[in-house]
């Protein structure tokens, strides 16, 4: 068995305003990778959120549970015109970030430690540390 230590970062397919982008195949959640990464011998596994963001007014629930919704069905992958015209819309204030980016500095978001046997839909992304040592 080889070792070495794996770090992985993705777009958390949990997320309530998640929606996939156009030209990638597969997105994970943190229960699915945990299992991934224990099946393919790695003993320590630890995954950590960030850039957590929640819908927080009435319009920002009601374009997320719409971005749900077209996430769903595919109109997004089925009709790139339809993406175009409807991703603006849904879009828009998507997300509130508590930080904010001023023009010499930008405070880090803070990464989380995240159950690894619950999908958690407060963090964008969400990275994977997992760690393989020889038997």
């Amino acid at each position: 068995m080889e070792q070495g230590t794996l770090l992985f970062g993705s777009e958390n397919k949990a997320w309530s305003h998640f929606a996939p982008g156009p030209l990638s195949a597969r997105y994970y959640t943190v229960p699915e990778l945990h299992t991934m990464r224990v099946d393919a011998g790695f003993s320590q596994v630890e995954f950590l959120g960030s850039f957590e963001a929640q819908a927080y007014t009435c319009v920002q629930r009601v374009r997320a549970g719409l971005r749900r919704m077209i996430t769903a069905t595919g109109v997004f992958q089925r009709w790139p015109q339809a993406r175009e015209v409807l991703k603006p819309l849904v879009y828009r204030g998507a997300s509130l970030l508590s930080y904010d980016l001023c023009h010499d500095t930008a405070r880090l978001p803070p990464i989380v430690p995240l159950d690894p046997k619950s999908p958690n839909a407060r963090f964008k992304v969400f990275y994977t540390l997992a760690k393989k040592r020889d038997a």
